[in-house]
């Protein structure tokens, strides 16, 4: 996808990478594509702006673990 956007948009630059999705949970997976696109990338939190004290069972690292991928579940939530 990043191939094919810069051959396509020649001008144009990619500022950020937001990972989202299962495989945005890999260890370390934002700072190796960083590295291999020479891009900043970040893994999507959709919890970050929310609050998530009353949330009973759960820690905010257990959250923050299965943010990435609860995207399409907290979008169809809101």
């Amino acid at each position: 996808s990043i191939d094919y956007y810069r051959s396509r948009y020649k001008d144009g630059s990619i500022d950020l990478i937001v990972l989202s999705g299962g495989t945005a949970s890999f260890k370390n997976i934002d700072t190796y594509l960083s590295k291999e696109f020479k891009v900043k990338c970040m893994v999507a939190d959709p919890f970050s702006h929310m609050d998530v004290s009353k949330v009973k069972g759960m820690t905010r690292a257990e959250l923050r673990d299965l943010a990435p991928g609860a995207m399409v579940v907290l979008g169809l939530a809101l």
